[in-house]
Formats: C-alpha cells, structure tokens, sequence
C-alpha cells in the first residue's frame, strides 16, 4: 500500500512539473507570435513608423501562480453603458458578470463585459472583455490598465490567467 501512494503521489509530481513546463512553452510561444504580429505589416495594429521601431513586446517573467480558476456569476439585468477606449472612441458595452477568484490568498472580484456592436458580428459574438488594473498601472505598464480576452464559457467556472501580469493591490476596475 505504501508503494503504491509513493508511485502515485510520484506520478502526480512528474505530471504537475512535466504540465506547468508545457504551458511555459505555451505562454512562450504566444508571447513570440504576439511580437511577430506586431512586427508584420498586414497583421500589426501599429502604424509603418511605430512598426520600424518595434522590436518585441516587454513581459513579466512567467509566474504559474497568476493562473487561476474563477467563479463567474451572471449579472443579467445590467443596463448597457459607454466605455471609453484608448481610441477615444467610446464603445457600448453590458457587464456580462463578475469573476471571483483567490489569488495569493486574497478574495477577489472583476467584472467582465460584452461589446453590444461585437455581439452582432459572427466572429465575436461569444466575445467577452476583462480590463483590470493593478499598482504596476501608469507606472511599469500602461496606465489605462490592460485587459483578458475571453469567450463566453460552457459553464459558470473559467480557468484564466493573469499570467505575467502581477495584480498588487484591489485598485482594479
């Protein structure tokens, strides 16, 4: 008996180290392809000037811990709003939900939004929108704040990472 809960307890190390070692790769491999459609013309959202002085996207190291599962809780009766862009356009949108999560420890909460214009649209229409900010905002990183793409889930849990991004404090939107 005691064998088989080495063996077992083992296995489940050798998994855990081999998995989070793939998903490494994986946030590598994102964070290398998000810098290469940044460098390319049809793909970038960066002018032709900033496109010739953009050489890679900066990031956090990667951190495992920031990946966390999250309780969503429908908010259907929200009132549509208007939200300002960074293009200064303002956008339409709905809160969707509110996440909540334990993050070192800490109980925390962010709601999550749906585009009423995208929702019309085949490609994103399950589109949903995460902006958060933490006390890197203005500072290390962009001071609006930065944001999660996520789709409508199949169920009322949504594994999300805030990887490479470190939330230090609740001054979240």
């Amino acid at each position: 008996m005691k064998h088989l809960i080495f063996c077992c307890a083992l296995f489940f190390l050798f998994f855990s180290c081999f998995s989070q070692k793939l998903e490494k790769e994986e946030i590598q491999l994102y964070q290398t392809n998000l810098s290469k459609e940044y460098k390319d013309s049809i793909t970038s959202p960066l002018s032709k000037e900033d496109r010739a002085k953009f050489v890679e996207h900066q990031f956090y190291p990667i951190d495992l811990s920031y990946r966390v599962f999250a309780n969503l809780v429908l908010t259907p009766d929200e009132k549509p709003f208007k939200m300002p862009s960074t293009k200064g356009q303002d956008q339409e949108y709905i809160k969707y939900g509110e996440l909540n999560f334990l993050l070192q420890g800490n109980e925390l909460k962010l709601n999550v939004y749906r585009n009423l214009a995208l929702m019309k649209t085949d490609k994103y229409k399950n589109y949903l929108f995460l902006p958060f900010k933490d006390s890197t905002s203005g500072k290390e990183t962009y001071g609006g704040g930065r944001f999660i793409d996520l789709e409508v889930p199949n169920s009322k849990i949504i594994l999300f990472s805030i990887l490479l991004f470190y939330i230090l404090s609740k001054t979240l939107f």
